[in-house]
């Protein structure tokens, strides 16, 4: 810090944010900390997935829920028991404050969504002003267009563990750049390994792309310096991620997840060529962003970054070929990588156009810029995670009903919900998740299929949803905003074409 004429160390505590260098993390972690909450805040009520796999995630959350209730005795997920936690685990904490798990899905995911944002935004501002604001340009606009950017996984699929682990990664390489820019490589290092493993226990594929990423940057620092120590730096860095990461317990599931075609909504980018084409791109911007500011080691970082997420989507693709892979799983690479080459074409449109009076070397990220980055993160996070297909609050008061009309009751998984205000992908994960009922009959509650006559006892429905038909009300069990009916009379008043069409909505197709 004194080669900027000043210290760290003689800053008030209360000024840090207002006046951060490279020596003062304390005020990004409060604006980052600050950031995730307005975001959470922002979109506490909002529920964006259209893909059934949000049923499926929030069956591990509500799991998570359970078991930390005490009750043990429920029967195993047959589907997600052995997915990585990580991420569902924090929603199940937040869910048991807030009363719904979806409403911890909800904030974890829109948390993750600004914090990527945010040290982007970071990260790219290190190499100018406006290219950071150049990239919030594009990635709105392209947002209004439904691209496949950060944030449309969890529109668009609904991957939870992914893209909390993808948040990491920038948080990650922000770390280690700092911690480069004081030769504090040993730091640099364990860092970014910790994080891998944290991302293992999350999703496999953003751990692969950060060692992707970081390992790009330990070969730059080879080929710029040729520094031998470097090299073995590399080399301890990929054996041990290695040997760390075939120990974890869940690789097993996301190898199996890899092979399925499950289909992954990707806008603009499920064809072949498309993907081909942006790999490409990525490739050439990111050398071009090198060899442009190879001084710069935040831009070091973002071209790197461009590199190693092409990279991951270019070898999915090859194994795809030999038949190793899936075309889900190559989908799912390129949500990271569109949002990378956007920030990287846009600070090389600000470096194009730099006034010639700015200064080549990187300056402090002052309070001021790392605000605006703040501000900047929030709206990326608003166009991204555009529409809001439901209000959760209705929905969180609906669990909250069925719990306290059921309780412990072995009916619980005699139940079922249907609705026509909610997205069938609610009731599913209300059937699944809460009621506990087995993956396979569960299912009926996503396609709108009647269960067989006998298996379902009651069909619980929203106070003012128009399914709910009065001669089959059971009052009993009525709470609240949760309306109990009989599910045999439903089914005899539907064969007699005089009550309600149980299957009146379309179905979300269910995923893994």
């Amino acid at each position: 810090m004194k080669k900027y004429g000043y210290r760290a160390a003689d800053i008030p505590l209360g000024l840090m944010i207002s006046r951060i260098g490279v020596g003062g993390p304390l005020g990004a972690i409060v604006v980052a900390a600050l950031v995730a909450l307005a975001s959470t805040a922002m979109l506490w009520n909002e529920f964006h997935a259209i893909s059934s796999d949000a049923g499926l995630h929030y069956g591990l959350v509500r799991d998570l829920m359970f078991r930390a209730e005490g009750q043990t005795d429920l029967p195993a997920l047959p589907v997600m028991s052995t997915y990585p936690p990580f991420a569902h685990w924090m929603s199940a904490q937040i869910g048991r404050v807030a009363g719904s798990g979806l409403l911890g899905m909800s904030a974890v995911s829109t948390a993750s969504v600004a914090l990527f944002y945010l040290t982007m935004f970071a990260i790219t501002s290190r190499i100018a002003t406006r290219a950071a604001m150049l990239a919030l340009a594009i990635t709105v606009a392209y947002a209004v267009l439904r691209g496949p950017i950060f944030g449309r996984m969890v529109v668009n699929n609904y991957f939870l563990g992914q893209v909390a682990g993808s948040a990491l990664i920038p948080i990650a390489l922000i770390g280690a750049t700092f911690l480069h820019c004081r030769q504090r490589w040993l730091g640099a290092d364990v860092l970014v390994m910790v994080c891998v493993q944290i991302m293992v226990c999350t999703h496999l594929l953003p751990a692969l792309q950060l060692a992707a990423v970081y390992s790009c940057i330990l070969l730059f620092d080879f080929w710029s310096g040729r520094n031998w120590h470097t090299l073995w730096r590399l080399l301890a860095f990929s054996l041990i991620t290695v040997a760390l990461t075939l120990q974890n317990p869940f690789i097993g599931t996301m190898y199996d997840a890899s092979q399925s075609e499950a289909g992954a909504h990707i806008n603009l980018f499920g064809s072949r060529i498309a993907q081909i084409v942006l790999v490409a791109t990525g490739f050439f911007l990111s050398a071009k962003l090198l060899f442009a500011s190879r001084e710069n080691r935040y831009a070091v970082t973002l071209a790197c970054m461009g590199f190693g997420t092409s990279l991951v989507t270019i070898l999915h693709i090859a194994l795809h070929a030999a038949g190793l892979t899936s075309n889900y799983s190559i989908a799912k690479t390129v949500f990271m990588t569109v949002s990378v080459v956007i920030f990287i074409g846009a600070a090389l449109l600000a470096q194009r156009h730099k006034r010639s009076e700015e200064p080549e070397h990187v300056l402090p990220l002052q309070g001021s810029i790392l605000i605006l980055c703040g501000v900047m993160a929030l709206l990326a996070t608003r166009a991204d995670l555009y529409p809001s297909i439901v209000s959760l609050r209705p929905v969180a008061s609906f669990q909250e009903d069925i719990r306290a009309a059921l309780g412990e009751s072995p009916d619980r998984q005699n139940s079922t919900v249907i609705t026509t205000l909610w997205p069938k992908n609610i009731a599913f994960a209300i059937v699944y998740g809460d009621l506990r009922v087995p993956l396979g009959p569960a299912t009926h509650a996503l396609t709108g299929e009647s269960f067989p006559f006998g298996q379902i006892k009651t069909a619980f429905a929203p106070a003012s949803d128009p399914l709910i038909l009065g001669r089959c009300v059971d009052r009993a069990l009525s709470r609240g905003q949760a309306i109990a009916m009989r599910y045999d009379c439903l089914l005899e008043m539907r064969s007699s074409d005089d009550g309600p069409q149980i299957t009146k909505n379309a179905a979300v197709p269910l995923a893994n």
